[in-house]
């Protein structure tokens, strides 16, 4: 029988030659032959980082942020117990948005469960259908093999490890034999680079729209922005961007920038009427948008990098392509619409009417438009769910072309929401800051993670959007509840100055909007991590308070 640290020495190398290069390492004991095998890694292995933290949930989104940032599989150890299930919520997000997390969870051996034994409990196949797949391993197990079988860049996997003691005999030069020559390299398994093909689309397709066309543009990464963009730039058409799709700042003379709010008035329906949608990506935020789609007949055909639904309305032809052909399937010349000039002269309207209604606003909408009316061209934006991202989404329209902007919108959840900006400091774009916007609710939920802010690769800055619980609920018919407050808001009367000074960061509170700005010029100068509190005292300013407003300003809604 191998000892356990060459064993897991094995996995790693078998991990290492299926692309894995970050590791993030939770504490434990019975992980021990696992993060010890990946100490050492660092020093047999070119390329290998480490990163830990004592919060396996933040952990567990960080290294979800990572692979996406990375793009490659990205590890994550746990020792054994409720430690693995605190990864749960951060599989679900990498299941839904088919990011490579591969998660290593150290567990007893068989004859240790159902009996009592301490911090042993069901692990084997503990994410059920959240992963992609799923293996046990023992010291006796064919890593080879089952790596092999198990290794994917679609999604999550699970591979749960049984471990008896002794956990630590193994020494240093054990270590380093087994990582420098373990030969993988003709056992690589065919599936790992998932080809994306379709027969269905084995010819061009110039007649898919006849007619009117609009493309939409849901959630995407920047390397499939960057793909999509010279395809993109060649549409005589309409272009509705989602803000998580890397190209509603993109100063593109075809945007629509405003469709949520035009989609907020019945006139102007006619204008958005179209006999063909034409969709890449999906997780779309506006529900304006998503309604839309859902109710319009006519064809609609919805493009993806991988094979995972991403159509609510069950009514998209989808297929899975790579962007950089898609001009191999579809020529830009043959997309049109007769009502393009009134679609842009609308949004246009918008776009010069917002300003005045929200540049001195004291409201989450206005603090957002103030942020992305700065040049960014620095930075790496993390926009937290619920209100933040709907007014970055429904209202922004910013000056600057070049900052990214990342989300957790597969399940949506405000979990994991710190961690995971802390992560974009590993990004291949060249960016010098990141800033998360993220609500008071939010930022609880994921304080502990402010202790990866402390090693962060690049200066985080935090703007919250602090209205005192779950302000989100006032767009929606929970308001009219009696029990709202109680039951929906749940009012957290915290502000974060005290947590700031328990981890280190630099904090600012801002009430209106002139000290806001002020805040914000020395937040976006600054070269260290910081946090800009933002202190709401009325109720959230609502869509539709704000919809009436640019109603009084004439722009034709």
């Amino acid at each position: 029988m191998r000892e356990n640290g060459l064993w897991a020495a094995t996995l790693l190398r078998g991990c290492y030659e299926w692309g894995v290069r970050h590791i993030c390492i939770a504490p434990g004991s019975r992980s021990a032959p696992l993060a010890i095998a990946a100490y050492y890694a660092q020093k047999a292995l070119p390329g290998i980082t480490l990163h830990t933290h004592f919060d396996e949930r933040g952990l567990g989104f960080f290294a979800l942020n990572l692979a996406r940032v990375t793009e490659s599989p990205t590890i994550i150890i746990t020792t054994s117990g409720t430690a693995v299930a605190n990864v749960h919520p951060a599989i679900i997000e990498a299941y839904e948005t088919a990011t490579p997390l591969w998660v290593l969870s150290a567990d007893r051996t068989d004859d240790l469960l159902n009996c009592g034994a301490n911090q042993a409990i069901q692990q084997k196949n503990v994410f059920g259908p959240n992963v992609l797949s799923a293996a046990n391993f023992t010291v006796d197990s064919p890593i080879e093999t089952l790596l092999g079988e198990v290794a994917t860049t679609a999604g999550p996997i699970h591979l749960n490890c049984q471990f008896a003691e002794p956990l630590y005999l193994t020494r240093e030069a054990g270590f380093l034999s087994v990582l420098r020559e373990t030969d993988f390299s003709s056992k690589r398994c065919n599936n790992f680079s998932e080809k994306v093909e379709n027969p269905l689309l084995s010819r061009r397709l110039d007649n898919i729209a006849a007619g009117n066309t609009i493309v939409v543009l849901g959630a995407l990464t920047p390397s499939q922005a960057l793909a999509l963009t010279p395809w993109l730039q060649l549409l005589q058409c309409p272009i509705v961007a989602d803000v998580a799709s890397q190209y509603r700042f993109s100063g593109s003379a075809q945007l629509v920038e405003y469709a949520d709010v035009l989609l907020h008035s019945p006139d102007n329906l006619a204008l958005l009427q179209a006999d063909c949608v034409v969709q890449f990506g999906g997780r779309i935020v506006s529900k304006r948008l998503n309604r839309w789609l859902a109710q319009r007949e006519g064809e609609y055909w919805l493009f993806a990098e991988h094979a995972k639904n991403l159509d609510p309305t069950h009514k998209a032809m989808q297929y899975p392509i790579k962007f950089c052909e898609i001009d191999h399937y579809v020529a830009p010349s043959t997309l049109v619409h007769s009502g393009t000039a009134g679609l842009l002269q609308a949004s246009r309207r918008v776009r010069d009417a917002v300003p005045a209604l929200l540049a001195n606003q004291w409201s989450e909408a206005g603090v957002c438009w103030a942020l992305l009316s700065n040049e960014l061209d620095n930075a790496a934006i993390f926009a937290g769910n619920s209100l933040s991202i709907r007014m970055l989404d429904t209202y922004c329209a910013a000056n600057h072309k070049n900052s990214p902007i990342h989300t957790n919108r597969g399940a949506s959840g405000i979990d994991g929401l710190v961690a995971s900006a802390v992560a974009l400091g590993w990004s291949k774009m060249a960016i010098k800051q990141i800033i998360l916007i993220v609500g008071d609710t939010a930022l609880l939920h994921d304080l502990n993670s402010l202790a990866l802010a402390e090693k962060s690769a690049l200066p985080l800055k935090i703007i919250v959007l602090n209205n005192n619980g779950g302000r989100i609920f006032g767009l929606l018919p929970a308001v009219d509840e009696a029990a709202y407050t109680e039951l929906f808001v749940m009012p957290t009367e915290k502000t974060f100055d005290g947590a700031c000074l328990q981890f280190g960061m630099a904090y600012q509170q801002a009430n209106d909007m002139p000290s806001f700005k002020t805040a914000l010029t020395t937040l976006l100068n600054g070269t260290a991590s910081m946090m800009l509190e933002c202190v709401f005292e009325s109720d959230t300013v609502t869509t539709d308070y704000l919809h009436a407003n640019l109603n009084a300003l004439n722009v034709g809604l």
